[in-house]
């Protein structure tokens, strides 16, 4: 009986008129079908061949709770995610193809940064991501070819490599071209406060149109 819904959510994020971003809960007890609607949705976006081109990234994040920051397994998945998709998708034009491509590279350039730039010295953001500005522009020096001018205005402010990240995510994205639909799933197994800095993660990360 998930057709209905299915059906409405899949035209939703495939109409060029329809604002992102925008989100999604879906509730219910164990067992009601949660994984299965989603999935559903999964193979319908899959269908879609016209622009803005749905790419459905499926993310379980109980399975990164070792990890200390979900932030990275959360943006590197996204990042597979989208060249997966372009690996297979054969019928889109040059221009979506290199888009694709350009978005990949620039979330992971995101979650490497990240990744270089971790450390217990500093926070950010309501999530606690703790920073290391020297070692983030340390890390766009080396892997960017930025001049040093550029990289040590990176270590400023914390709040400068923030918004220097959200700058890149949302060049990545081409609305029009494409959409990234991040399905999340089993996030009732995580422990409360990882399934809170997942939320938090997602409300900082992917509030950007597209």
């Amino acid at each position: 009986g998930f057709d209905t819904y299915v059906n409405t959510i899949a035209k939703m994020i495939g109409d060029p008129s329809f604002n992102t971003p925008f989100c999604i809960g879906i509730f219910g007890d164990w067992g009601v079908g949660k994984t299965s609607f989603m999935r559903q949705l999964e193979k319908e976006l899959e269908k879609v061949k016209t622009p803005p081109l749905p790419i459905p990234i499926w993310f379980n994040p109980w399975r990164y709770e070792k990890e200390d920051h979900l932030i990275i397994p959360f943006l590197k998945t996204i990042e597979r995610g989208i060249d997966s998709y372009r690996g297979k998708d054969q019928s889109s034009k040059q221009g979506v193809i290199d888009a694709l491509k350009k978005a990949a590279a620039k979330i992971g350039h995101a979650s490497a940064a990240f990744a270089y730039g971790l450390t217990t010295e500093c926070k950010l953001g309501p999530v606690g991501f703790k920073l290391d500005p020297a070692k983030m522009a340390d890390w766009m020096k080396v892997f960017r070819k930025r001049q040093i001018q550029e990289a040590a205005s990176y270590a400023q402010t914390l709040s400068a490599i923030y918004y220097d990240i959200i700058t890149e995510l949302k060049g990545a994205v081409t609305e029009d071209e494409f959409r990234l639909v991040v399905i999340v799933d089993d996030l009732d197994r995580c422990l409360p406060e990882k399934a809170i800095e997942l939320l938090e993660s997602i409300k900082l990360f992917l509030d950007i149109p597209g």
